[in-house]
């Protein structure tokens, strides 16, 4: 039994409260020095800065692709632990280990597994360099002139190992695992050859765990002999029926309830999970499971679920019961008082509460301050929010003039009334909501002895839970004379008590900051001209300063709308408002208070087009499909991969395609990440694009995009556009680069090509008139990692980009230059089609992709508009999967289809005006408007 299972069951059998809300168990973690050596000492550091190892990576065809970070190159360490994680796998599968290493070559990787749990690593091979049986070499990328599965290897360009198998006789459990970067040495404690030490080269050595588990966990409760206050309750299942020993999904949450026994509660219940739950914590120094306490009023309604990342093996629920001792669990009305509220008058005046201040360690110092004109017993300050985040230490100081004791509360629970529960010893219970006290019956809340003329702003500190779930929580300052009740003592009008209820907003140190905006977007407001764009979170009580940008000065709103606090919770719980709502007069430019920051804000507003404005939308896509469905086939077709930079790795299966782009949350995510299926499809990694070839393309028009890309070595993702019909070839075409942005730079792109704008190396196919006029602009104020409103302008004669509604570029038409005419100088005047993808660079301009990483660009929303005059608009749209081409003129809808296709016409309040299957032409006279061809909007001026 370990050392932390010893002071649980003593404190159980002693009848002693339990220390802290969480025990974390990182402790167990120690590193045994005798265990697992290394050939350098641990503290070392690297001798180089080029070279670099900040990722390792698992792909487990069971568990998915998982990274670690390292973070070698902040840390300069040779020899990193990272016993806190763990990749998980089965145990017989085949998986991928991969290191994200820089500069990607000249270097080996090696993959290590304790499969005997023996505190070291066998590295024996055989005679072909393959790792021998029962080996805990697993895997490496070059030994000798081979890899470990015996074939002939780079030395130069080996950094990668091929996939293992996880071995098939390991029973669950936590094993050490060890990557290594180094030069053709498996000695797993790293190269000490002169002239190629690990040190010198610029290598690493990371050990990890690996969680080696089968498809169930199996979930029980511990005896009644194992804790003393079991047989004043128990522990179920989430629908009441008895809890023994269950067979539950590895990796997914699961509910549990409490039923206390007559005049009992539920304490806390302390959970072990992980493998090995009987037996030592450690093994060879290597964690197997941990203690977690989980308060009471974790549970709400009496239940509570276990998070799914808790479920990594087998759990064990030892549940702690205690009598209930007062509170206002039989009231009828929210947080009464002994008293009435409106008329019990402070008769002492000599007794005076000035205010309180709660100091949290993360949410920072807030004083609540008591009027000077106030005379009654009870004061309501819940329009004061005191900022607390998960986890908090809080202290208090109480300004208070006289002789009392103080005693503070919070409704955890939720359920309108403040529950008080003590130890035998006066401390407070894991189910109390009286958090800390000075004084009663001659002990504080930490069940200390003390005089009874304690000082009154003598409270000990206590602690919020790191599990809290974010709310407002009403809270209570009670001053009273040797009382816990919370409704106050009989006397306390005359000694000079206060009652004083306010409330505990626990929040995120960093809240979501949302905008849904028509027709317009939302952006920095610090200056008219600010590109660096929004956060999708915003630290907590801090202002905003916000600009509206509409998508021309032709669209206008008379107001902006601001929700705030936390969303996803009712408004009112109990009488506790959790979010608020108000609307503003629309400024260009405005801000947001900083106390209306206090949770997550959504900003919105709906610009509406005047009566003679020129540009009306006539394609959007808000991807406000449900979470985890795939983009709208009636807007948008996967991209096919070819051989080029950005299409290299485009997915090719429906499997793929779930994982690389796909709608959440109101947004789609593309992404490129390490490739879980090289069984089948053999390339290092598989990437996300879609467009609106062959569905929706445009002559002509003002289109935008909200983005927000997730900056790191390698990302390249674009917002672009290729001629629907490319049969001159690229770059004859043309190309239109709406937006790029590479690496980890602050920098946006903006570019065309062009047969006169491009060049070969030859020089023999295009004119490379490059800066004839200058084909590519830049933004170097597009701050990475932040939400930008990428749009461009198109009309007959120039090209203009905007970032964040700021123009930032413009490439013209040369009209009287005829021979660049003729030379391809504008091949901008047929019809385009929108790409939206995200790609890895190859070097030759985005960095080499790290293969360990996943990269991931968010598109919120896009959209097109075109002006009303407009001849040149043309929508393709699909029905049954057959294409036609829809042309609109004054007054005239012309729809060609080359194959036999059905095709619905209507006006925009449903009206149909033609039904039918079409082959060939066909001209439709109709008024001025919008139309629904096949599901899509054409505008008919």
């Amino acid at each position: 039994m370990n050392r932390f299972s010893l002071l649980i069951f003593a404190l159980s059998v002693s009848g002693l409260p339990l220390c802290g809300f969480m025990q974390s168990g990182s402790s167990l973690m120690a590193q045994t020095t005798d265990y697992y050596p290394v050939n350098i000492d641990k503290s070392t550091t690297l001798s180089r800065s080029d070279r670099y190892t900040n990722t390792i990576g698992l792909n487990s065809s069971s568990d998915g692709q998982q990274s670690i970070s390292v973070g070698q190159q902040t840390s300069r360490l040779v020899y990193i632990e990272v016993l806190d994680k763990a990749f998980t796998a089965k145990a017989g599968e085949s998986v991928s280990a991969s290191l994200g290493y820089t500069p990607g070559t000249w270097m080996h990787g090696y993959v290590y597994l304790d499969r005997g749990q023996d505190g070291a690593f066998s590295y024996d091979l055989n005679d072909s360099g393959t790792p021998a049986d029962g080996s805990d070499l697993v895997s490496f990328s070059y030994y000798n002139g081979v890899n470990s599965l015996g074939t002939t290897a780079n030395a130069g360009s080996s950094i990668q190992p091929p996939a293992f198998t996880v071995p098939a006789e390991l029973a669950p459990g936590f094993y050490r695992l060890r990557y290594k970067v180094d030069w053709d040495n498996v000695d797993p404690g790293g190269s000490t050859v002169s002239g190629n030490t690990i040190t010198a080269n610029g290598g690493v050595i990371v050990d990890t765990r690996l969680n080696v588990h089968g498809d169930n966990v199996a979930i029980y409760c511990a005896s009644e002999t194992d804790g003393a206050g079991n047989a004043n309750g128990k522990i179920v299942k989430a629908d009441g029926s008895d809890l023994t020993t269950e067979s539950i999904p590895f990796g997914q949450p699961y509910a549990i309830r409490y039923e206390p026994a007559q005049g009992y509660d539920l304490s806390c219940i302390v959970m072990r999970h992980g493998h090995n739950l009987e037996g030592d914590s450690l093994v060879c120094g290597t964690a197997q499971y941990e203690d977690i306490i989980i308060p009471a009023y974790l549970f709400q309604d009496k239940v509570f679920t276990i998070p799914a990342n808790l479920v990594d093996g087998d759990i064990r629920i030892t549940p702690y019961f205690s009598a209930t001792s007062g509170g206002q669990g039989g009231a009828t009305e929210d947080y009464p008082t002994n008293f009435d509220k409106a008329t019990l008058d402070i008769t002492n005046t000599d007794n005076t509460l000035s205010n309180f201040v709660l100091s949290a360690t993360n949410g920072g110092t807030t004083t609540v301050a008591i009027p000077s004109t106030a005379d009654k017993v009870y004061n309501d300050m819940t329009a004061k929010e005191v900022s607390v985040v998960p986890g908090d230490d809080i202290a208090t100081t109480i300004n208070y003039t006289g002789s009392m004791h103080a005693y503070l509360y919070v409704d955890y629970n939720q359920d309108g009334a403040f529950g008080v529960a003590l130890n035998a010893d006066g401390s407070v219970s894991y189910s109390s909501e009286l958090v800390a006290y000075t004084y009663c019956d001659g002990r504080n809340s930490l069940g200390e002895a003390v005089g009874e003329d304690v000082a009154t702003g003598s409270m000990p500190s206590f602690s919020i839970s790191s599990m809290l779930p974010t709310g407002v929580y009403r809270a209570r300052l009670k001053v009273d004379w040797n009382n816990s009740d919370p409704g106050g003592s009989a006397t306390i009008g005359e000694n000079g008590g206060y009652v004083v209820d306010f409330l505990v907003n626990v929040h995120n140190p960093e809240n979501e900051l949302r905008t849904y905006v028509g027709n317009g977007s939302v952006n920095n407001g610090s200056s008219l001209t600010n590109t660096t764009g929004l956060p999708d979170t915003t630290p907590a009580f801090t202002a905003l300063r916000l600009r509206m940008s509409p998508i021309t000065d032709d669209y206008t709103t008379d107001k902006i709308t601001v929700r705030h606090g936390h969303l996803n919770r009712p408004q009112y719980v109990h009488g506790n408002r959790q979010w608020s709502e108000y609307t503003i007069d629309y400024a260009n430019i405005f801000n947001i208070p900083a106390d209306s920051v206090n949770g997550d804000v959504i900003i919105s507003a709906n610009f509406q087009p005047s009566d003679d404005a020129e540009y009306k939308l006539v394609f959007s896509d808000e991807f406000d499909g449900e979470d985890g469905s795939m983009p709208d086939p009636t807007k948008w077709g996967r991209c096919i991969r070819y051989s080029s930079a950005w299409n290299r790795f485009l997915s090719k299966t429906e499997e793929e395609h779930e994982l690389t782009g796909f709608v959440e949350d109101g947004k789609f995510v593309a992404r490129c990440l390490p490739n879980p299926y090289q069984d089948t499809d053999n390339v290092a990694m598989i990437s996300g694009g879609i467009s609106t070839s062959d569905i929706f393309s445009f002559t002509y028009g003002k289109l935008e995009a909200r983005i927000l890309t997730n900056p790191y070595s390698g990302n390249f993702p674009a917002f672009w556009m290729m001629p629907q019909d490319n049969s001159a070839g690229w770059p004859y075409g043309g190309e239109i680069d709406i937006w790029e942005q590479i690496n980890s730079e602050n920098t946006s792109w903006h570019t065309i090509h062009s047969r006169w704008a491009n060049s070969t190396s030859d020089g023999s196919l295009c004119q490379g008139q490059s800066s004839n006029p200058t084909k590519a602009g830049s933004n170097s104020n597009t701050t990475a990692g932040n939400y930008h409103t990428f749009g461009l302008e198109w009309t007959d004669t120039k090209l203009t980009w905007y970032v964040d509604g700021v123009q930032v570029f413009s490439y013209a038409k040369l009209v009287d230059n005829a021979e660049a005419l003729e030379l391809g100088q504008w091949p901008f005047d047929k019809p385009f089609y929108i790409i939206l993808n995200q790609s890895v660079g190859n070097g030759s301009w985005a960095a080499a992709a790290d293969v360990t990483h996943t990269y991931e660009t968010l598109f919120d929303w896009v959209r097109v508009y075109q002006k009303n005059a407009s001849t040149d608009g043309i929508v393709t749209t699909r029905a049954n999967g057959q294409a036609v081409d829809v042309t609109t003129s004054r007054s005239t809808i012309r729809v060609v289809a080359e194959q036999e296709t059905p095709v619905t016409i209507a006006d925009i309040a449903g009206r149909v005006v033609f039904k039918g299957k079409l082959q060939g032409n066909k001209s439709l006279n109709v008024q001025t408007g919008v139309y629904i061809v096949n599901g899509k909007k054409v505008l008919v001026p």
